[in-house]
């Protein structure tokens, strides 16, 4: 009798943990309750807003006409640091070779376009074509500022994995015709999304980005 109720209890703790397990790998297995998974965001038109204007934020921060320092259009203010007369103070930093913006990018348009193309984002298809060519403006921008710091650059388009070897090739820089060819392309695809409507006067717009077509490609003009 002993043996038949110290087997029941023992089918019954069994069941119990059994039963936790179960209930422990469905609540593991949920998506979190509190945000959105990558793979299922970027759904509706406003969720596509939202991701565009934080890069406009971080993209164009502002106007300044600080970069124009030094040249044949002003004389900035600031001395050069010099320890002596052929040593230069350089930055102990590598603050801008950095890849940061360019990869949130790259995640747009990895999780943007083919949503897009197979009508699976919901809202004014027209404003999503067009806020599409925003982001192809953005990084058009961003690479042009990397152009005018160091001219050859990596040309990345995709989000790349967390892989040295990878990396590694993907870092290798671009000829800065390459380059400027590239960003050129990219206003060409933001002219083609964004070709046939206007939004507010504060975002990128088709007149905007043929002014900054004509501005990328006078900078480099010498290239051919």
């Amino acid at each position: 009798m002993k043996n038949i109720a110290l087997s029941v209890k023992i089918l019954m703790a069994g069941a119990v943990l059994l039963s936790g397990a179960v209930s422990c790998n469905e609540f593991l297995d949920q998506e979190p309750m509190s945000s959105i998974a990558p793979e299922a965001y970027f759904s509706t038109e406003s969720q596509v807003e939202a991701v565009l204007m934080q890069e406009y934020q971080s993209i164009l921060p502002g106007a300044s006409l600080a970069r124009d320092n030094n040249t044949d259009n002003q004389q900035g203010t600031n001395i050069a640091n010099k320890y002596t007369s052929n040593l230069w103070k350089v930055p102990a930093s590598d603050s801008n070779w950095d890849f940061s913006g360019l990869y949130y990018l790259n995640f747009f348009f990895e999780q943007v376009l083919p949503k897009f193309e197979a009508g699976e984002i919901s809202g004014n298809q027209d404003k999503i074509k067009h806020m599409i060519g925003e982001v192809y403006f953005l990084r058009a921008f961003w690479y042009f500022d990397k152009l005018q710091m160091f001219g050859d650059y990596p040309i990345v388009t995709e989000v790349l994995p967390d892989d040295l070897a990878v990396l590694t090739e993907a870092s290798k820089r671009s000829p800065r015709n390459e380059v400027a060819r590239f960003i050129l392309n990219d206003l060409d695809t933001a002219i083609s999304y964004m070709n046939g409507m206007t939004l507010t006067r504060s975002r990128i717009n088709v007149d905007a980005a043929y002014l900054f077509k004509s501005r990328v490609a006078l900078y480099e003009g010498t290239w051919l």
